[in-house]
């Protein structure tokens, strides 16, 4: 905080704006399995993969180099894998930006696949790692996520240093 303020402050702006979203979106999934959600609740798009551009440039906006890579044809995914994906690499990002460290770069790989979606998310951090096998919040709610569409998730340091996340989510009936 104290060397570079205004990274700092944009770091915790996107930390604050993903809580809030995370939030938001709990509170209506209980209303909605309660029976009292609102209906305008009922009607609101949720994000997906094609909203992970302006996603990422918030999180460059915040201080933090993130390169988008591709492959295969964006087809579209079902809705429980589209709003998941989004999800998945907002707190992934939002891990980085928290814990990679001042001067890191992160890395989004998706992949889309005949049977399934693939999502990598690596950074180059030196900020603190994952060692102990304790999962935090959000790499413990990037595993719910993935559990529940029968996903595979695989969490840990990255190679040459980082951390990455990676995930794959079956295509098959949602």
């Amino acid at each position: 905080m104290r060397s570079r303020p205004e990274r700092s402050l944009a770091a915790l702006d996107e930390v604050v704006t993903v809580g809030r979203a995370s939030l938001a979106e709990m509170r209506r999934l209980l209303g909605l399995s309660r029976g009292d959600a609102p209906q305008d609740a009922l009607l609101a798009p949720q994000p997906g993969v094609a909203a992970l551009p302006t996603l990422i440039d918030r999180v460059r906006e915040a201080g933090v180099a993130v390169t988008l890579h591709v492959d295969g044809d964006p087809n579209p995914l079902p809705a429980g894998v589209d709003l998941s994906a989004y999800r998945i690499v907002q707190e992934a990002l939002t891990n980085t930006l928290k814990h990679a460290g001042t001067g890191a770069r992160a890395t989004v790989h998706l992949a889309f696949e005949p049977e399934e979606f693939a999502i990598e998310v690596a950074d180059d951090g030196t900020g603190p790692t994952n060692n102990d096998g304790a999962a935090g919040t959000g790499l413990r709610s990037i595993a719910e996520r993935a559990a529940a569409l029968d996903g595979t998730v695989d969490l840990g340091n990255g190679a040459d240093g980082g951390f990455v996340v990676r995930v794959r989510l079956p295509l098959g009936q949602q």
